[in-house]
């Protein structure tokens, strides 16, 4: 099993640090010079055992998701994780996104991860520009903005702003990251954007299908007898690249014994 990724353990230790912060804090701090309003909200919140105890429970559920996540039970740990998780954002959103990579890389934990750094020819093909991404993201930020400067901080202005950082997140990535690197003996993709880049053999690879949306369906057998099934978006390719990326990992399949369907 691949180790989980380092955002959701980085992300888990800070919202313990943040609850423990939290607690310390809201009966330790000064609060006079705030309004009487604020003082109000934030004496309820600091006598409430169950404001406590929800906070005590969520951090209990994330650490049960990591640790399914861990033991390679990826879908009740992506589930488990993000239902605790969702209740903490935006502060949560490393832990969340580390889970998702952790589950999405896990699936493919059979694969090798891509070397950190390779020696030899490569060719790159440029990532496409995420129109639709970025799209989302203007929309959720419009949303957003004018619920938090209304100075209402509640669980749908929380939510509208987590899913603007998480579609920036995204669409920084996909236009930044070539999803396919062509080696002489191998080639790397992400099987998922949020996923740990895999190297795939070409003489690993048994089948491999274009698909009518646009997919490649890929059919590896690796070292280890198992048979994995890929599907890796060719849209991901720059509209100019496209035709120039399917024939030449086309022809590099083929000479390993590989015909692209």
């Amino acid at each position: 099993m691949r180790p989980l990724h380092n955002a959701a353990l980085a992300g888990f230790a800070l919202n313990c640090a943040a609850v423990l912060l939290l607690f310390f804090g809201m009966n330790a701090m000064d609060f006079s010079m705030h309004p009487e309003e604020v003082q109000e909200v934030i004496a309820y919140y600091a006598s409430s055992p169950a404001f406590y105890s929800l906070y005590g429970l969520c951090l209990s559920l994330q650490a049960a998701g990591l640790w399914l996540l861990h033991r390679k039970l990826l879908r009740s740990g992506l589930i488990l994780a993000l239902a605790a998780g969702v209740i903490m954002i935006p502060l949560s959103l490393p832990y969340i996104l580390g889970c998702l990579g952790s589950a999405y890389s896990g699936r493919f934990a059979s694969l090798p991860p891509a070397p950190r750094t390779i020696e030899g020819a490569c060719r790159m093909f440029r990532p496409a520009f995420p129109k639709a991404i970025w799209a989302l993201f203007a929309v959720s930020a419009a949303l957003s903005l004018p619920l938090l400067s209304a100075g209402g901080f509640s669980f749908l202005s929380r939510l509208l702003f987590s899913a603007s950082c998480v579609l920036l997140h995204l669409a920084i990535r996909k236009s930044s990251l070539s999803p396919l690197l062509l080696y002489d003996s191998f080639f790397t993709v992400f099987p998922h954007f949020l996923a740990t880049r895999v190297a795939v053999p070409f003489d690993q690879v048994r089948s491999a299908t274009l698909e009518d949306n646009g997919d490649l369906s890929l059919k590896i057998r690796t070292n280890s007898g198992e048979e994995v099934t890929l599907s890796w978006p060719l849209a991901g390719v720059s509209p100019k690249d496209r035709d120039d990326a399917l024939r030449s990992l086309g022809s590099a399949l083929q000479a390993h014994g590989a015909a692209l369907l």
